[in-house]
């Protein structure tokens, strides 16, 4: 994370990357495989694969840990989820973790379109609500 003090685009750099390492060193310790991303249905009952839901709760679970180590200089991470679509809007339901930057940017935190290890993209909350999965290419970076 010190690869991120500089400026609150860096630390959402090194915030990507310290959650896909927790990712990865969760998945050691619990030993199970590395998730699909974008866990769809025919995932279901499959041992380690996570869905959105088990995605942001974990995400969010790192969010707090990182902050309470006060490793978060430029954002905090939010209590409450991001959610969008809802089926009657054609979009599948889907949420993600939060942290509000100090200009009061909120931004979405999403590991599930990567594979697991991965870094989640994070963009600007307002792009990724009104945005569906398939509208841009997986960027963790963006």
């Amino acid at each position: 994370m010190a690869a991120g003090s500089s400026s609150p685009k860096a630390e959402r750099r090194a915030l990507g990357r310290a959650i896909a390492m927790m990712e990865r060193s969760a998945r050691r310790h619990l030993g199970f495989a590395a998730d699909a991303p974008l866990s769809a249905q025919k995932h279901a009952n499959v041992r380690g694969q996570m869905d959105c839901f088990d995605e942001s709760d974990n995400t969010q679970t790192y969010l707090f840990w990182l902050k309470r180590q006060g490793f978060l200089r430029y954002h905090k991470p939010l209590r409450r989820v991001g959610q969008r679509g809802f089926l009657l809007d054609g979009r599948y339901p889907h949420k993600t973790a939060l942290v509000r930057s100090s200009d009061g940017t909120v931004w979405a935190v999403d590991s599930w379109r990567g594979r697991d290890g991965q870094p989640p993209e994070i963009m600007r909350f307002t792009r990724w609500k009104t945005s569906d999965s398939s509208d841009f290419p997986y960027d963790p970076s963006a």
